[in-house]
């Protein structure tokens, strides 16, 4: 979207457009900055659209790629290792960047996510409030409702809530538990290579 707006849905007959049902729509949020607690970075309360899309609502470009960009998680804390890159690269493959596992954001009778090989789960950053609802006019910045999902590692023994509101408490929480990934596109050098080859192949 060039804009941000909450009311952006009308639902239109031949003859008119109404307003819509549906009064709901849901934006992906800037990330906590490094150093602040979740708690003092985003609001208590609705906030509006002004403050909304000055502070908190992420921005984005549209690009056009002629290569294929797939993700490659390693399911661990670590990112994939040298030898692993290695492989992939003999295959084709070289990195665009690198990132954390996200799988999807929930909520009452709803989810987002996408599919695991999709470079969209691989996100650069990592912060536990994904996504800000409107309704009507107004911007829900904290719904106890949604939450954000997470591959963590899967050798990890998690028996209890792990804090992530502080800067300490995030920091260590992405060293220790966060899944890592990289995404990957068709190397230039190596085009001799299908799109259908996917970087797990290595033995082929």
């Amino acid at each position: 979207w060039r804009d941000f707006y909450p009311m952006s849905v009308m639902k239109c007959q031949r003859e008119n457009c109404l307003n819509s049902d549906q009064d709901y729509s849901y934006w992906m949020t800037t990330r906590v900055p490094k150093q602040q607690s979740c708690s003092a970075f985003y609001p208590d309360g609705d906030i509006g659209v002004a403050e909304a899309r000055d502070k908190y609502i992420s921005r984005c470009v549209v690009c056009v790629s002629d290569y294929k960009l797939v993700s490659y998680h390693s399911f661990t804390a670590s990112p994939p290792t040298a030898p692993e890159m290695a492989r992939i690269a003999q295959k084709g493959w070289e990195e665009v960047y690198s990132g954390y596992s996200y799988i999807m954001q929930v909520g009452p009778g709803r989810a987002f996510g996408n599919a695991v090989f999709d470079h969209e789960s691989c996100r650069r950053e990592f912060t536990p409030t994904m996504i800000a609802q409107t309704y009507k006019k107004d911007v829900r910045f904290i719904s106890s409702n949604f939450k954000s999902m997470w591959l963590i590692d899967n050798s990890a023994q998690v028996d209890k809530n792990i804090k992530v509101d502080s800067a300490a408490d995030r920091a260590n929480f992405i060293q220790n538990y966060l899944g890592k990934c990289v995404v990957l596109r068709r190397s230039v050098e190596r085009r001799m290579y299908y799109y259908s080859d996917t970087p797990d192949n290595y033995d082929e």
